[in-house]
């Protein structure tokens, strides 16, 4: 290879690679990729209640495609009640919404081919997994979807004013800190196809007291999934018919109440 092809290859990796944020607005973007013209949403500080998030755009005379949200982007936007999610974006991170505390509604746009709402609700596209709950819904008492299989990481994080889940037949795992700060939960009944609890899913819960499991086998939980208070004051009710092993199981996670029904 010649030194005029060494060189024409470094200006494309350039090109394709090197970072530039773009302030528009109250929202920083960040470039992706200056030959594919997109963007992703590194911060916003919107003090209003409702933001559309612009599928382009413009700088230096180019139309940029917002693909992206960057974790925390919202940090700051704590009057936020509506955000609305354009078709153009592809992945959202995982805190992105957290710290939104008055968010009531999550709208996202019917062309997008990897999200989708429901009622306000954030999930994938295939509904498949609940990726974000927003914390200041009004109502109360929630029945996750039927055909939910996961619910992500944060998904639930700090919605206190939540007393009541109801969770689906078919759900096979629960992320990290999905629940967190739920302080008003008391109840939850795990599905009999549940496999996995990951850490810290119910942890800062003090007042979930009662908990029930369908399945007979063993299900994994992680790291501090419970609070102290779910662990030594609750309830958990097993099926009947368990073999001791799965029971000791549950007292070597630190249930110190366990109860068959």
């Amino acid at each position: 290879m010649n030194r005029f092809s060494i060189l024409a290859l470094a200006i494309l990796f350039f090109a394709k690679t090197s970072a530039s944020n773009i302030v528009s607005g109250a929202t920083c973007f960040e470039i992706v990729d200056n030959l594919e013209k997109t963007v992703r949403l590194v911060e916003c500080w919107y003090e209003g209640e409702h933001y559309a998030i612009p599928e382009h755009i413009k700088w230096k005379e180019s139309a940029y495609q917002v693909t992206s949200i960057s974790n925390l982007a919202f940090k700051r936007c704590t009057s936020l009640a509506i955000i609305e999610i354009p078709s153009s974006v592809k992945s959202i991170a995982i805190s992105a919404f957290i710290y939104c505390s008055k968010l009531q509604q999550i709208v996202v746009s019917k062309d997008n081919a990897y999200y989708c709402d429901v009622d306000g609700v954030l999930y994938t596209a295939d509904r498949q997994k609940l990726l974000y709950y927003p914390r200041a819904t009004t109502i109360n008492s929630f029945h996750v979807p039927e055909n939910v299989k996961t619910i992500g990481t944060c998904a639930f994080f700090k919605c206190m004013g939540l007393k009541e889940v109801v969770l689906p037949p078919a759900l096979t795992q629960i992320g990290s800190a999905a629940f967190n700060g739920c302080h008003r939960l008391k109840t939850i009944s795990f599905p009999f196809q549940l496999e996995i609890i990951e850490d810290y899913a119910f942890y800062d819960c003090p007042n979930l007291l009662e908990i029930r499991m369908s399945s007979k086998h063993p299900i994994v939980i992680k790291t501090n999934s419970f609070s102290y208070q779910t662990y030594k004051e609750g309830h958990l009710a097993l099926p009947p018919n368990l073999p001791p092993n799965i029971k000791q199981a549950y007292k070597n996670f630190g249930f110190v109440n366990i109860v068959t029904e």
